[in-house]
């Protein structure tokens, strides 16, 4: 019988599962993944065995909710609440944005990038007006995650 998962996160050609019976089983991870990719319309997995979650990517003309219940790969339970649309909207402008900016840099920079540099800029400016506790440690931190969460995707 196929694992359980529920849908955490929907937008237009992504979406992310929790499958908590499968959580540290990276070998069920690796073994679902080669057999995702062979789905028709998905376009990338990620996965992230220590989470039990996986994220995919696919053509969001293709109905991979449907066939991904048809070929027995995984059971979706509860799926998420339809987004709103503004917010829809607003994830895939600014991800058609990172994905331009990235082509045009060659891959050097990102939505990201720019985003650690401009709070790093920030905290700078906050640290030479005194202000070292609150803004400026808080922006540090906010960089820091951001650096380390990018160097956790690759």
């Amino acid at each position: 019988m196929a694992p359980r998962a529920r849908i955490v996160h929907r937008l237009p050609g992504r979406l992310r599962l929790k499958v908590p019976e499968k959580r540290r089983d990276t070998a069920w991870f690796t073994e679902i993944v080669g057999r995702l990719e062979q789905v028709s319309g998905v376009e990338q997995v990620e996965i992230s065995p220590l989470s039990g979650s996986m994220l995919i990517r696919y053509d969001p003309n293709e109905p991979l909710e449907q066939r991904l219940r048809q070929n027995g790969l995984i059971q979706i339970e509860n799926p998420a609440a339809p987004s709103s649309p503004v917010v829809d909207t607003l994830a895939d402008v600014i991800s058609r944005s990172d994905q331009a900016l990235e082509r045009r840099t060659g891959g050097k920079a990102s939505l990201r990038t720019l985003l650690i540099l401009v709070l790093v800029a920030l905290a700078i400016v906050q640290t030479l007006r005194g202000r070292i506790l609150t803004p400026a440690i808080s922006l540090l931190w906010f960089a820091m995650v951001l650096t380390f969460m990018a160097k956790n995707r690759e």
